[in-house]
């Protein structure tokens, strides 16, 4: 799953292609033929989501700034005690 989720949609793509390619059939059939319930259901969101390209340029300085607000905002420590 973490092949799927991690990858932008051109990815996505070519590895579909590439699966009909090499395999000679959908990926997409293959995944609902071989799994069920909800690990089909995750397989077949993650391959047929429409997402836009990770484009967006990443402002650090944001990202620090949310981080202290949700540091600050709990329990004044990092992870979980799981």
């Amino acid at each position: 799953m973490e092949l799927l989720i991690g990858r932008l949609m051109p990815d996505i793509y070519l590895l579909i292609e590439a699966y009909r390619y090499f395999e000679g059939c959908h990926l997409m059939a293959d995944i609902q033929s071989e799994l069920s319930m909800k690990t089909e259901r995750m397989f077949v969101m993650a391959l047929s989501s429409v997402r836009p390209l990770d484009t967006t340029l990443v402002d650090h300085s944001l990202v620090t700034r949310d981080v202290d607000a949700l540091y600050n905002a709990g329990e004044k420590k990092f992870g979980t005690n799981e």
